[in-house]
């Protein structure tokens, strides 16, 4: 777990806010990456209460490095030599 992600699980059980877990995926790759397990039946109603309830549990995984590194690459590398162009 990353020090945001660490930062926000302690505010939100320091508060009894449900805890949710959702990609800020900033490129494709990582989109669905993290996600959030409900404890309940399906119908939306039923996730709704759930989730207020806090039955719920974040899941996935953290993006990995070299996408990282990747988009930085292209973000901030790149984009300043197109400035150039």
């Amino acid at each position: 777990m990353g020090y945001s992600n660490w930062r926000a699980r302690k505010f939100a059980r320091k508060r009894g806010i449900p805890e949710i877990g959702a990609s800020d995926a900033h490129f494709l790759e990582a989109v669905g990456s993290s996600f959030t397990l409900v404890d309940s039946e399906g119908e939306a109603d039923d996730i709704v209460r759930a989730i207020l309830k806090g039955k719920t549990e974040p899941a996935g995984s953290r993006t990995p490095l070299p996408l990282i590194v990747r988009e930085v690459i292209n973000k901030k590398l790149l984009g300043r030599m197109r400035d150039y162009v």
